[in-house]
């Protein structure tokens, strides 16, 4: 069983948009990137594909999903009854506002304008590579390291706990 995305990587992009993907995130891309369905096995010579999402409900950053993750997504989002305002602004931030990448045999993408003005990446830069497990997160590395410095969340479970133990939080769930 495969936990998805984890750790964080620094790769750098360039001012055309390419940027190499991290090994450890193409081998979950290969793994869940080339189909939408669990039957359907891959030809050994398809892509690894990814899913970014753009939408502006995301804060300067971008969101990746495999394939597979995302064909999930959109089945939830088709679930929820045409005309509900909830379905339609999924459709219109998340489905409509979300772009396929496909990685080459050497691991690299190329970054649309678009998502690279999305997280200010437009003349190239160092990026952060965030993993979440079920997705990934793209940010220019200045910015997500201003970001990760305001977990209130953990700041006031410290300040009520100097013991606190994060992992705790995951006991009987």
């Amino acid at each position: 069983m495969s936990v998805g995305f984890t750790g964080t990587f620094y790769p750098k992009v360039d001012a055309k948009g390419r940027v190499s993907i991290p090994s450890a995130f193409r081998e979950e891309l290969v793994v869940n990137g080339t189909s939408d369905t669990e039957e359907t096995a891959p030809p050994p010579s398809s892509r690894a594909r990814v899913y970014v999402v753009h939408g502006p409900h995301l804060d300067d950053h971008v969101e990746a999903y495999t394939v597979k993750k995302f064909a999930q997504i959109s089945a939830k989002i088709s679930r929820i009854p045409r005309g509900d305002p909830m379905r339609r602004s999924m459709e219109r931030n998340i489905l409509r506002a979300s772009t396929l990448l496909e990685i080459d045999d050497d691991g690299r993408t190329v970054l649309t304008k678009e998502l690279r003005e999305k997280i200010g990446a437009e003349g190239g830069g160092v990026l952060q590579f965030q993993g979440y497990a079920d997705r990934f997160e793209i940010w220019l590395d200045q910015t997500a390291t201003e970001v990760d410095g305001e977990d209130e969340w953990l700041q006031n479970k410290k300040a009520e706990n100097p013991h606190y133990d994060l992992m705790s939080e995951l006991d009987g769930l």
